[in-house]
């Protein structure tokens, strides 16, 4: 299962950066787990994350998707790694 030693927060969310050694069905554990701490969290915390910290989630969220869609396009077997 995830280290939350690795967790860090975004506004309220709970974010883990996956190992690149962590095979799919680990990767999918860490993401069910953020998930449902981040479905925990209060309203009245997620409802005062201000507009940049959202807007700076979704960019990193959108670099990383395509940073890893960049790898397996160029070597599938490498970057499914």
């Amino acid at each position: 299962m995830a280290n939350f030693g690795q967790a860090t927060f975004v506004g309220s969310d709970v974010v883990i950066r996956c190992d690149k050694n962590w095979t799919c069905c680990r990767r999918e554990q860490a993401q069910a787990k953020t998930q449902g701490l981040d479905a925990n969290c209060p309203l009245t915390i997620k409802s005062r994350v201000s507009k940049t910290s959202k807007r700076a989630k979704k960019n990193c969220q959108a670099r990383e998707t395509n940073r890893f869609i960049s790898e397996m396009e160029a070597d599938p077997k490498q970057g499914g790694a």
